[in-house]
């Protein structure tokens, strides 16, 4: 990493930095009582509505984001950077096509945030000749030939949404089962977890990380309304059928792909094939937007927030990766 970066990497806190490297064993037992304590939970959180910015180490935290911030225009999180390509894609047709070619390309590793993603997704039509462009196939290519994969995934209230985020992480993370070439390249975090037992009163409802974002080798970026799900590929016709009796090969959206959230919504999303909407009755519901692929300095500020939102001091999410997966941001 350059200078610049390690600084904005650096321990918030440089007490327990030194604490970490001259008492390994002492920071460990710390740590173990600060986690046992959090985890039965901070009733006086009730009664404190700055309860998320009153730990020291919150609040060091703040002040760096906001001295960064008052260094950006727009008080960006990022600085501008020049010497950019940028490419618009508006539909999803061109946006999945070029994200297909990113990450067949991938040599090191690729990152994803999505509010839904849907591991039977087909980034290029016809289904019928482009199976190995199913994107969990795509990703198990990638994980077998060494490419560290990272995906992080609003984790839903069930009982108001049916995108299923554990059927994306369980699809995703058993494509390389233990004892198998790939095992282990694959890491799924569902975020924000809304169990109040777990977070004592400090739990999160109806809340969702809505950012949709892919990074390859710190090099290529694509970011803007797109989540790789079901819905969401159409072509700028926005055709409202999809019945070939005569050629059922001949069809563009397999599956739950096919949808209209005014009649009906997504239902048991895990059993892809499954559509309980009648293709024979109703239209789809089209789906028009826009995406933008970028190559260039940007996208290692696309990266840095990704890895952000993955690592400390985002304890919520940390805590679910193991040791041996947290991220590390370099320069390509």
């Amino acid at each position: 990493m350059s200078a610049n970066m390690d600084d904005r990497f650096a321990a918030p806190d440089a007490t327990l930095a030194h604490d970490r490297s001259k008492h390994p064993r002492l920071f460990a037992v710390v740590a173990k009582l600060v986690h046992a304590k959090n985890s039965w939970g901070k009733l006086a959180n009730i009664f404190n509505p700055n309860h998320r910015h009153d730990e020291a180490h919150e609040q060091a935290v703040d002040r760096r984001r906001a001295e960064a911030a008052d260094a950006h225009r727009y008080r960006s999180f990022a600085p501008e950077t020049d010497g950019n390509d940028v490419k618009w894609y508006v539909d999803g047709r061109d946006y999945f096509w070029a994200i297909s070619v990113a990450l067949e390309r991938a040599s090191e590793c690729i990152y994803i945030a999505d509010w839904w993603l849907s591991p039977e997704l087909i980034l290029r039509r016809p289904p019928s000749d482009s199976k190995e462009w199913r994107l969990d196939r795509v990703l198990k290519r990638k994980a077998e030939l060494g490419v560290k994969i990272y995906v992080a995934v609003y984790k839903e209230i069930a009982c108001s949404l049916t995108c299923n985020s554990a059927h994306t992480k369980k699809a995703l993370e058993s494509l390389c089962p233990r004892g198998s070439r790939g095992h282990g390249n694959i890491v799924v975090v569902r975020h924000p977890d809304h169990d109040p037992l777990l977070h004592g009163a400090d739990p999160t409802f109806f809340w969702a990380h809505h950012e949709k974002l892919v990074v390859v080798d710190h090099k290529v970026a694509f970011v803007g309304g797109l989540d790789l799900c079901f819905g969401r590929w159409d072509m700028r016709q926005h055709p409202l059928a999809d019945t070939h009796p005569e050629r059922v090969a001949a069809q563009v959206w397999p599956g739950q792909d096919f949808n209209n959230n005014r009649i009906m919504d997504f239902q048991n999303v895990q059993d892809w094939k499954a559509n309980q909407l009648d293709k024979s009755k109703y239209g789809r519901m089209p789906w028009h937007d826009v995406g933008l692929g970028i190559a260039g300095p940007a996208v290692m500020s696309i990266a840095e927030h990704f890895v952000g939102v993955c690592s400390p001091p985002n304890r919520a999410v940390f805590r679910l990766l193991t040791a041996s997966t947290a991220l590390e941001l370099r320069q390509a």
